[in-house]
């Protein structure tokens, strides 16, 4: 069970990292752009609210990135939080720009699209963690869900105070709210143990990209600004544009980490690992390497 401390760094998805990699390796389709482009949001948001809440780590247990399946269906939750006296469910929405909720209830995005209400998956995903907090014989008048807006740019129209909304400019004060009260009113751990039981290992909302590796550049990349690294010794490799300079033994794992994301679903072969390199490393080295692995 991860629970966010002072130290916490939120993981990037593997299709966030898959699509990192591609972007700096090929071409990106325009819909692979768009979606990188979503998640780097999304991502953005979640590390903002992570942030906000590390000073209260101590009073709060907060569980960032719970997927789990109850009564056969999936569901996702950006944070969630046990404080002493109540259950805290957030949904978190990066959205900027001028939003608008009509007179019928939809919502609009700045350009005018319809876009899902938040609200509705809020209180899908409501219903069923009342479910696991019944099974830990947990009160589920104890559970509070939020949508979660944390850009300071948001604005939405049509919005009314009774809706479980929570703004950029109100999340600070609500965190230190929901801190104040010190003393327990509900086993945590009941509500852990459910969590652990319903949670699942990977990802079903994972899709990732298709990859034309007959695209895919070769070679070491820098660190810092991905631009293309050469050996400069027998020990180090420096930035071509940067000037950089890493260890040729961090230059190879990172390498290899990318080789792996990106042919996942084949085996490692020396030769093949050997030209994404661009046949920097020997192959007596990326043997021993290997043989390590």
């Amino acid at each position: 069970m991860v629970i966010i401390s002072s130290s916490y760094h939120r993981p990037y998805s593997q299709e966030l990292e898959l699509l990192r990699i591609l972007n700096r390796r090929s071409t990106l389709t325009e819909k692979q752009r768009n979606r990188l482009k979503q998640l780097e949001i999304g991502l953005a948001g979640e590390v903002f609210v992570d942030n906000k809440l590390k000073p209260y780590s101590e009073i709060l247990t907060v569980i960032p990135d719970i997927i789990m399946q109850i009564n056969h269906t999936h569901i996702q939750i950006d944070t969630l939080i046990l404080s002493p006296t109540s259950i805290y469910l957030f949904e978190i929405k990066n959205y900027f720009g001028n939003y608008e909720i009509t007179e019928d209830g939809y919502w609009l995005s700045p350009k005018h699209n319809y876009i899902l209400n938040p609200l509705i998956q809020l209180e899908r995903t409501q219903s069923l963690v009342r479910q696991l907090l019944a099974e830990a014989h947990v009160s589920v008048e104890l559970l509070q869900g939020y949508v979660l807006f944390p850009d300071p740019s948001f604005t939405l129209y049509g919005a009314k105070q009774t809706m479980p909304i929570i703004f950029s400019s109100q999340l600070d004060s609500f965190f230190k709210q929901i801190s104040s009260k010190l003393h327990n009113q509900f086993s945590q751990q009941k509500v852990i143990e459910r969590i652990d039981y319903y949670r699942l290992v990977s990802s079903p909302f994972t899709k990732l990209p298709d990859i034309n590796t007959m695209m895919i550049r070769p070679g070491v990349l820098c660190f810092f600004c991905f631009s293309p690294m050469t050996k400069s010794s027998q020990r180090t490799f420096k930035c071509t544009d940067c000037q950089k300079i890493e260890s040729a033994q961090n230059a190879l794992k990172r390498t290899y980490d990318e080789y792996t994301r990106i042919y996942q679903d084949h085996s490692t072969s020396l030769q093949s690992f050997h030209q994404y390199t661009d046949k920097q490393f020997s192959y007596s080295t990326i043997h021993r390497f290997l043989r390590n692995c």
